[in-house]
């Protein structure tokens, strides 16, 4: 018997499996199983798991008979944990390379307790080295208060921080409803989003969890490791068409939106996500546009900038006027910055703009 399951997906890494057990056995709130389901070729990971489970009888381990890839193990977690324990209420994916603080599980589940519209809830996090130096500093975002499903929907679309929330404490009922874990492009992200429609996200402002990041993986690296076996025909579609689609079929044709969703009333949610999903896109495209364009004029710019100080300084006609005048574009571009912390600011944002964020925020 366990009121909370925790999945734990395995592949081939093993340097910080231990570490991650041991933090995830000594949890204050005990009422809960762990099931692992290690998708490795030779099982390596898993010898350390059943070292553990011969000491926590907690700790259910599976080795896949054949390479199921990333979206479908993790789908895996989370029907053999429901198998094994369907009394279960809450679900959490748990990593192979993280860890958690001891109060972490116990915190979750009370804000869960407290907030029956919520349907997520996670803590603050702190991104560290692979040696456990802190990294970056922890994020905000949440939906809490947010009882309009499509302003819900667009705001969660808007700035959630998909890798990061993925790994909260989940209701088991509205994650079925959201489907698990789906097997296409940004899967956290889908997920994430359909949630929205059926609860809120509640962030807890303690930081219980440290996470070891490795870099946000690319689409071509997504498909291979989600379909080891080849990438179906949608895995080439645009995510972002992809993901109204989901949804609309969901929420609309199967009519799955839930007791105070006809559908009627879930299509102009489905447009308002497909216009989120296309703006976050198309901002996408520009910051990789304007990162790879400021990377090639990154030298020339020093250069420039160095020769328009040294002219400015030896009185050369002109320069001080070329430096007062960046110097007002600078300026004009952050007043125009929005007036929100930077907690607000959507995923993806440039790292100059949210430093510009946190400087209005202390002022």
């Amino acid at each position: 018997m366990a009121r909370v399951i925790i999945g734990l997906p395995l592949y081939e890494g093993v340097d910080h499996v231990d570490e991650a057990l041991a933090s995830l056995l000594a949890q204050t709130y005990t009422d809960f199983a762990i099931v692992a389901c290690d998708d490795s070729a030779g099982g390596v990971p898993g010898e350390r798991v059943r070292e553990h489970a011969a000491r926590d009888a907690r700790i259910h381990y599976e080795h896949n008979p054949q390479r199921l890839g990333m979206t479908r193990n993790w789908r895996r977690c989370f029907k053999l944990g429901i198998e094994r324990h369907p009394e279960a209420v809450h679900f959490a994916w748990a990593s192979d390379h993280d860890a958690w603080h001891p109060r972490w599980l116990e915190v979750l589940v009370r804000e869960l307790d407290a907030h029956p519209e919520a349907v997520l809830a996670y803590p603050m996090n702190v991104r560290v080295s692979e040696s456990g130096e802190p990294l970056l500093t922890p994020w905000r975002f949440d939906t809490a208060g947010l009882t309009d499903i499509t302003q819900r929907l667009e705001t969660a679309a808007h700035g959630m921080f998909a890798g990061d929330m993925v790994y909260g404490l989940f209701r088991i009922e509205a994650q079925v409803r959201a489907g698990i874990f789906r097997s296409v492009l940004l899967p956290d992200r889908l997920l994430l989003s359909e949630l929205a429609v059926h609860g809120e996200f509640r962030q807890v402002p303690e930081i219980l969890w440290f996470r070891r990041f490795a870099g946000i993986a690319s689409l071509s690296r997504q498909r291979a490791s989600f379909w080891p076996e080849g990438t179906p025909w949608y895995g080439y579609l645009p995510w972002w068409l992809v993901h109204p689609a989901v949804l609309a079929y969901d929420i609309v044709v199967r009519g799955h939106g839930g007791p105070t969703l006809d559908r009627t009333a879930a299509l102009p949610i489905v447009m308002a996500f497909l216009r989120v999903d296309a703006r976050f896109e198309l901002l996408r495209k520009i910051q990789r546009t304007h990162g790879r364009v400021g990377r090639t004029l990154s030298r020339p710019r020093k250069v420039l900038g160095g020769v328009v100080t040294a002219a400015a300084a030896r009185g050369v006609p002109g320069a001080a006027t070329v430096q007062t005048a960046h110097g007002r574009v600078l300026n004009t571009a952050r007043q125009v910055l929005p007036a929100a912390p930077e907690s607000a600011l959507p995923h993806g944002t440039s790292n100059a703009v949210r430093a510009t964020a946190r400087e209005r925020a202390t002022t």
